[in-house]
């Protein structure tokens, strides 16, 4: 699982989505609590 603060996953958001399209799931945190789960 990969774990990635919400600016970072703002930043990266085509990235994120295609590694979750290939069945990674990717966890958002906002400070330090997770948010959003994409699988």
């Amino acid at each position: 699982m990969r774990i990635v603060n919400l600016a970072t996953a703002k930043a990266r958001l085509s990235e994120l989505i295609h590694h979750a399209e290939n069945g990674e799931e990717i966890l958002i945190t906002r400070h330090g609590q997770p948010v959003v789960r994409l699988a």
